[in-house]
């Protein structure tokens, strides 16, 4: 993709966060009459959307493989601003090869700001388009120098030798099961002992296309709080063709109450070299009361609809796309933060973060803010869902909230999330493994079927009972599983069903376009077709 520039803007009538940076020349200009002072000047890299001030990596140092768009940040101060105000800040990265690289700071101030923060940044949405070198970077409004720096981008040694790859992100998610691909992931770092259950550690990694397959090996180490080691070894086959891909290393139980509160550390090794580092939190402690003052209230949306709800307790599926939590705490509880760090923990107990952005209210002297809440992909599990929010050193706000919906199997309470058809061998699909419609049928060792159902109530009669068929043209019959049962533990508040779909030795599977069909108490609660092809 051909580099462009990616115009953004941040303007915060806050605090100033100085920064210690090296080799930077910072001036004064009128900025459409501010006269304003340059105090600080920041690099960070991102995606096509300008993260979040607080998940940004500052730094002068880029790597060459990974790096897409290099965001400039202008800290501006001056006196309380008379009136509304515009200016445009024009700068220059100055890098190894000719390309021009001119991002353009397009900047508002509101009345009565006395700081803000400007950004502009240069790059593609893919990596690989910075050479590696020294970039030069200079700043001038209405003509007048503002800022000048440098940045390096560096070609790293590769995480993976073999691919010549490197690691773009580490990540934390939760699971009810260490196998289990069809569900959606929500990404944390904290989680709630009271239903952590598989807690996996995600790495991304970006490298030339793969001219042939290649296999590789990762040992991940999970350190636990009392300094014991839990090492998770994978091995993973990268295909021809392959630029990215994603990988997870999975370790828990498969039922809750093992994880230890505390903090933990994980390393990921690949020959001894470590490639990848991160921590995340186990938190034991049940909820406090909420503050006096402080209030979590509920609402949805739907496309098409006119705003959100009203604050209700209980939402039904089908009947929104997104729901939002706002959060209220005293202002003095939230002390200088204005920012909610929220995680809820859904039917099942798999716990997810989500931010609120706080505005102080001075009237009613307190902190406000509204934000969407993290919720699986397609259909959201039915039951009660906990939210906690915190900001500053003393707010907290905590409230529950339901997701109703019509039970697929009511005999069992059960509803399907998510279900998908794989091709494998006699092992069930792992967290990498990749679903699908249509297969070479000569290719086939065997299919699986595998779905997530929810189980909102917790009560069961032992088992769920069911069958499933593969049928073709004129309803001719491929494969029939015959009666199975799947036990379900008393509390499980998620089902994971996986069924081979295998023909008997040295048959081969035939080519053409079949129907599959899983039934339990004459419902039909799992539909696909699946092609087979030459």
């Amino acid at each position: 993709m051909k580099a462009r520039s990616l115009l953004l803007l941040l303007v915060l009538a806050a605090s100033p966060l100085r920064a210690q940076t090296r080799g930077v020349t910072l001036g004064r200009a009128p900025f459409g009459g501010l006269k304003a002072r340059v105090t600080a000047i920041r690099f960070f890299e991102s995606g096509g959307e300008l993260p979040d001030r607080r998940r940004r990596v500052v730094t002068t140092s880029f790597d060459a493989l990974t790096t897409r768009y290099i965001n400039l940040e202008l800290e501006l101060e001056y006196a309380p601003a008379s009136r509304r105000t515009e200016f445009r800040v024009e700068c220059r990265f100055d890098g190894p090869d000719a390309t021009p690289r001119t991002p353009v700071i397009q900047a508002v101030v509101e009345k009565g700001w006395a700081g803000s923060f400007h950004t502009a940044g240069w790059g593609a949405r893919q990596s690989g388009a910075w050479p590696a070198g020294t970039y030069h970077v200079a700043c001038t409004e209405e003509g007048q120098n503002v800022a000048a720096t440098s940045f390096e981008v560096v070609k790293r040694p590769p995480a993976i030798p073999s691919l010549g790859a490197a690691v773009t992100h580490v990540k934390f998610f939760e699971s009810v099961a260490e196998r289990l691909p069809v569900e959606s992931r929500l990404y944390g770092a904290r989680f709630d002992a009271r239903g952590a259950r598989w807690i996996k550690t995600e790495f991304g990694l970006v490298y030339p296309a793969a001219p042939s397959a290649t296999t590789f090996s990762v040992e991940c180490v999970y350190l636990f709080p009392d300094g014991s080691a839990h090492p998770v070894r994978l091995e993973r086959r990268v295909r021809p063709g392959w630029t990215v891909s994603v990988h997870s290393a999975a370790l828990g139980w498969d039922d809750p109450g093992h994880w230890p509160a505390g903090s933990y550390k994980v390393s990921c090794w690949h020959n001894d070299n470590q490639i990848a580092a991160a921590g995340f939190e186990v938190v034991a402690a049940p909820a406090p009361v909420n503050p006096s003052g402080s209030r979590l209230r509920f609402s949805s949306a739907k496309s098409g609809d006119a705003g959100r709800s009203a604050p209700a307790q209980a939402f039904e599926t089908g009947g929104f796309d997104t729901l939002f939590a706002e959060a209220t705490v005293p202002l003095k509880a939230a002390g200088d933060s204005t920012d909610f760090a929220c995680v809820v923990t859904d039917p099942a107990g798999s716990t997810a973060s989500f931010p609120i952005r706080g505005e102080p209210r001075e009237k009613e002297r307190v902190l406000a803010g509204a934000g969407p809440v993290s919720l699986r992909d397609g259909v959201p599990m039915r039951g009660a869902y906990r939210v906690e929010c915190r900001v500053g050193a003393k707010g907290f706000v905590a409230d529950r909230f339901e997701v109703t919906g019509r039970a697929e199997l009511p005999e069992l309470d059960a509803g399907v999330l998510g279900a998908a058809v794989f091709e494998g061998d006699d092992q069930p699909p792992d967290d990498e493994a990749a679903p699908g419609a249509s297969f070479r049928a000569g290719e086939v060792r065997s299919l699986w079927v595998e779905a997530l159902l929810d189980h909102p109530t917790g009560k069961t009669p032992g088992a769920l009972a069911y069958s499933c068929r593969l049928t073709g043209a004129r309803n001719t019959l491929l494969l029939d599983t015959g009666a199975r049962k799947l036990p379900v533990a008393p509390g499980d508040r998620a089902i994971v069903l996986r069924q081979r779909l295998s023909l008997p030795p040295k048959k081969k599977w035939p080519p053409g376009r079949y129907a599959l069909s899983c039934v339990s108490g004459g419902v039909s609660f799992i539909r696909a077709t699946i092609d087979l092809t030459r």
